[in-house]
């Protein structure tokens, strides 16, 4: 009592001196107010972040923002958030895109799903008896089947730089992987012009530019428009004088293609389509990426996905009046500071809210984020709300307590709103975890958020156990010989 006393008695001598607390923490009321509210049995609609929850009501921030969301591994970033997130969107009708490392998410969301009629679709490099088939190349194909002849190159030259990169850092060499590299492009470059879309795959552009076929493919150079480019840069090739380089070079492209040559199973999924990017525009769709994280394999094609997936989204937007999608597209990117950096990720995050496409970034540090983007990791975090769960990432915490402002006691003296050592006492709970969630226009808040286990806000829905998967067809490919005759016949890839 003396002390508030004394402080009053400071207050009223000095005030004159005294300027008002430049920051606070939110009231419950500024939060729940720019929230949508989830309720059991209620109709009302909303998806997002969870930013509160109390007597049974969930409420999550339905707005465009993209979300970056941090936490160290058993955090319960993924219990209170993710699959809260998941589960938001899909009772909401709208669509998502899933990175989902250990299957988690499918287990916890994807009989929920299954309530509301969704198409499901995974693509599975886990284990590929569980998993759709997803064609790198058919999108090209697509673009070239309706004349956007650069999209079509561009798709085609992702997918080469991503399958030479391994090969470049393997070797140390970068001038026979260009090389290699090159004649992927322009095998691919003269296929896609000139096969069907079920025949273009990289099963055939593996025997298109296998060495065997070199008097086949100089015979088709001699057919073919000697005034194309890619022509001209092909047939440099294959006839080049120099036997021991030529050589090299092919030796270097089949080096290139071995994790496709020995893993027939990788081979096959690649090689046909079923998951239709298309989907995700005009019906109920989510789509799970499920992937060996412990390993770095398969990541150049999990992130080819993803941008693929981003790009066609982004490109069918501009068919309409105001370039947004009637139903808005959710990426849940689970440890996606563990995945390589996505090309250009900064300029997507940027523009995505223009188009309906809203991102949610897990990660389990800052560092690691600024080691993968550099500087453009300032721009992503710049275009995200953030939530942040128990860390030891002082760096993170640092620039949290920076962003959370300064407040004025009253004794006149300035000091943070939140220290940065605060932030290592938040708590986690059997049914939640405690969050500092910092969203654009309001005040930070501190809040204890739920376990989807410990609510009854979504209906129930038992685990999802992933099912084998046939491929409806098998992969097939060209026979050289008798297409360059005209004949068009195919084989079935075994």
């Amino acid at each position: 009592m003396k002390r508030r006393i004394r402080a009053i008695m400071f207050e009223a001598k000095y005030s004159q001196y005294i300027h008002p607390s430049k920051s606070r923490f939110a009231y419950k009321n500024e939060i729940t107010g720019v929230c949508a509210e989830i309720s059991k049995g209620s109709r009302s609609k909303g998806a997002g972040a969870v930013l509160y929850y109390e007597d049974g009501k969930l409420y999550v921030d339905d707005s465009d923002t993209h979300y970056y969301i941090e936490g160290e591994t058993g955090s319960k970033k993924s219990r209170v958030e993710s699959t809260n997130i998941a589960k938001s969107i899909i009772r909401a009708k709208e669509n998502g895109v899933v990175n989902d490392p250990k299957g988690e998410l499918y287990k916890n969301t994807a009989g929920y799903a299954k309530l509301f009629d969704y198409n499901i679709k995974v693509l599975n490099f886990r284990d590929f008896k569980f998993s759709n088939s997803w064609n790198p190349l058919h999108l090209a194909k697509l673009y070239e089947i309706e004349g956007k002849h650069t999209q079509s190159s561009e798709v085609l030259d992702d997918f080469k730089d991503a399958i030479v990169a391994p090969l470049i850092n393997l070797t140390n060499d970068r001038y026979w992987g260009d090389m290699a590299g090159s004649v992927f492009s322009y095998s691919s470059k003269i296929l896609v012009k000139s096969v069907p879309d079920n025949v273009f795959n990289i099963a055939s552009i593996i025997q298109f530019s296998d060495q065997e076929n070199l008097p086949i493919l100089r015979e088709l150079m001699q057919r073919m428009d000697k005034t194309s480019e890619t022509t001209l840069a092909m047939k440099g090739i294959v006839n080049l004088s120099a036997e021991k380089t030529l050589d090299c070079i092919f030796s270097t492209v089949q080096q290139m293609y071995l994790p496709f040559i020995r893993n027939k199973a990788l081979m096959n999924l690649l090689s046909s389509n079923d998951i239709d990017f298309q989907d995700l525009v005009d019906k109920k769709t989510i789509i799970y990426v499920i992937y060996p994280d412990e390993k770095n394999g398969y990541d150049y094609l999990v992130n080819l996905f993803f941008s693929q997936c981003y790009q066609y989204l982004i490109d069918y937007s501009t068919k309409y009046d105001d370039g947004k999608l009637k139903r808005r597209v959710n990426f849940l990117l689970d440890e996606f500071n563990n995945l390589p950096p996505i090309e250009k990720f900064a300029n997507k995050i940027s523009e995505a809210r223009g188009h309906n496409v809203r991102y949610f970034l897990f990660g389990q540090s800052f560092g690691q984020l600024k080691k993968n983007y550099k500087e453009n990791a300032q721009t992503i975090i710049d275009n995200c709300n953030w939530i942040v769960f128990t860390s030891k990432d002082m760096a993170l915490f640092e620039r949290v307590s920076e962003m959370c402002g300064k407040e004025i006691d009253s004794y006149g003296k300035e000091r943070s709103l939140i220290e940065a050592c605060d932030l290592l006492h938040l708590k986690k709970y059997k049914d939640g975890a405690e969050a500092l969630i910092i969203k654009n226009g309001q005040f930070p808040f501190v809040t204890k958020l739920p376990d989807y286990e410990y609510i009854d806000v979504f209906e129930k829905a038992p685990e999802s156990q992933l099912k084998e998967i046939r491929i409806r067809q098998k992969p097939k490919c060209i026979t050289f010989n008798k297409w360059i005759s005209g004949l068009g016949s195919f084989y079935e890839y075994p």
